[in-house]
């Protein structure tokens, strides 16, 4: 009897132990299985982190761009469309002291076209003929012609194609 007590008893020494085996198997798959899922975690930080500097940048990008919109509609309020003799415009610069006594700002004309475009481009004098004085913006090629006092005369604005183009 003494023989069955003392098996029964490495009997439940070894179950104990294996249940011990038991748990530090799984216990070691599970930790195993946690540490798959903290790498996981980890890479998707840093892919997080990765957009969230690409959608920081694009933000400041459009930001400045937000700015130099701002900036040119600003500036842009600063200009008013005239028009010269009958056809062709022009973006002059608002005097207000000038508004006040009637007169009209001489601190040049600007490309309607390229005004239009988003670039300040002024136009200029390019020589004065029988019909007017002629005046060219050399970004877009136009000429406009001003009849200063010639009204029958008529304004328009006219690209010039370079006499070199057809030999390119």
């Amino acid at each position: 009897m003494v023989d069955l007590v003392g098996n029964i008893k490495s009997a439940y020494e070894l179950i104990k132990a294996l249940m011990r085996d038991i748990s530090e198997a799984r216990l070691q798959g599970t930790l195993s299985e946690l540490l798959t899922k903290m790498n996981d975690i980890t890479v998707q930080v840093g892919e997080t982190r990765v957009a969230l500097l690409e959608l920081q940048e694009e933000c400041d990008r459009l930001r400045r761009e937000n700015d130099q919109l701002h900036a040119w509609n600003n500036e842009k309020e600063q200009y008013v469309l005239e028009q010269l003799g009958s056809g062709g415009f022009v973006y002059v610069a608002r005097n207000p002291d000038a508004e006040l006594h009637g007169k009209k700002s001489k601190d040049g004309y600007l490309c309607a076209c390229c005004f239009d475009q988003g670039r300040k481009s002024v136009l200029q004098f390019s020589g004065t003929t029988y019909d007017g004085t002629h005046y060219v913006c050399y970004s877009c090629k136009s000429v406009v012609l001003h009849p200063e006092g010639r009204e029958k005369l008529t304004a328009h604005t006219v690209p010039i194609k370079n006499k070199w183009d057809s030999f390119v």
